[in-house]
């Protein structure tokens, strides 16, 4: 096996403790560098480093491959007046390209109005943040393995992940009560393709009090998003069950999503999320109506980790994570479904610094397909 990749991972976990040397360790959110402006303005500097390898079970592959996952620039700014910016550029392998782009106008602390391109309200897994994830990958990346999984497919549909739109966000009942809802042209990060335009609300409540430093939220929550696909000017012509279809009006799909999480990033102990999310699958239609129908998907994503301190200066906290996702793309068929199981382990040097080891495992629902596995491992660090 090559050690290119063990070497690199090294290298990053070692560059990240030596910042961190001589600094107050413990599991608190990183503290990020202020630059002042002026009066009432102020711009906030993030960076994000994931360097990851993996290797993966299929034949037509590569075993062992190792990538620069993410290299992100953030800056939020404060102008004043409740009007604040946020600009995230990435840097990966292979492009460069800007992530979060956006506008946001928040004239008390229940109410904020967004205007650019960020993350719609729909799917908790991908709205938490790439820093965060208690497993290395929102789905499926067996590299060579083109079978979809919740999140992906979510990604792949722009039903969930970044669009470009307007959102507003308001607070109620001393927080705990959140309301999301806005609208999107549709077409994720690229140029709009077509008149159908997109529009997702979600609604999340606290059952348990606000949490503080040490107490865990729990959290339910319900969204809904519909987008629109085919039609003018592009994707006019479909051929469905041998039957050639003009569709000169957007065609709907829609998706919803219960969701629970119970725990508190970096906190000690239990940390839980999942949803059940089910609706029309865009990629699957029948004619059989005389008109295009979408097949219905259904998928449900459990994670979780259990973090243990170890009072150390090095090592701060270590915790066995888990992950298991079974996508269906078409409820209505047999034998189409896989699972996605993930055990792993997660290293925390302090709350700058993660080292991550996780073994993917994608078990098909059809025996005429082979089980198909990746050890995958990824060093973060956080300036």
């Amino acid at each position: 096996m090559p050690v290119g990749f063990p070497v690199r991972a090294a290298l990053v976990a070692a560059l990240g403790l030596l910042i961190q040397a001589g600094q107050a360790r413990g599991q608190a959110e990183p503290e990020h560098p202020t630059i002042s402006l002026g009066a009432g303005r102020s711009l906030e500097l993030e960076g994000q480093l994931q360097v990851q390898g993996a290797s993966s079970s299929v034949d037509s592959v590569v075993t062992w491959d190792s990538e620069l996952r993410r290299m992100r620039l953030t800056a939020i700014a404060d102008a004043g007046g409740g009007f604040f910016g946020t600009l995230q550029t990435d840097f990966g392998t292979d492009r460069a390209r800007v992530r979060d782009a956006f506008l946001e106008y928040r004239p008390s602390t229940h109410f904020a109005l967004r205007l650019g391109q960020f993350k719609i309200p729909f799917n908790g897994i991908e709205l938490i943040s790439s820093k965060r994830l208690l497993v290395i990958e929102r789905g499926n990346r067996i590299r060579g393995l083109p079978v979809d999984h919740t999140s992906t497919f979510l990604d792949d549909n722009n039903l969930s992940a970044r669009n470009r739109g307007v959102m507003i966000t308001a607070r109620f009942a001393r927080d705990r009560l959140t309301l999301t809802g806005g609208g999107w042209t549709g077409s994720g990060e690229d140029s709009e393709k077509n008149d159908g335009k997109e529009l997702a609300a979600r609604i999340e409540y606290s059952v348990l009090p606000l949490p503080h430093e040490t107490s865990k939220p729990l959290v339910l929550g319900v969204a809904a998003v519909t987008n629109g696909y085919f039609g003018t000017p592009r994707d006019t012509l479909r051929v469905v069950d041998g039957d050639s279809l003009s569709l000169e009006d957007s065609r709907y799909a829609s998706a919803f999503e219960g969701w629970v999480e119970f725990g508190k990033y970096l906190l000690p102990g239990v940390h839980v999320a999942g949803n059940v999310i089910f609706g029309d699958n865009p990629q699957l239609f029948d004619a059989r109506s005389g008109d295009l129908e979408f097949e219905s998907f259904l998928g449900l994503q459990g994670w979780g980790e259990f973090l243990l301190t170890t009072g150390g200066s090095l090592l701060t906290a270590w915790a066995p994570a888990f992950r298991a996702d079974q996508f269906d793309p078409d409820t209505g068929a047999d034998d189409d479904a896989s699972l996605l199981l993930t055990p792993g382990l997660n290293l925390y040097f302090g709350p700058n610094v993660k080292l991550q080891l996780n073994l993917d495992v994608n078990l098909p629902q059809s025996d005429a397909l082979d089980t198909e596995t990746a050890f995958r491992t990824q060093a973060q660090l956080l300036f």
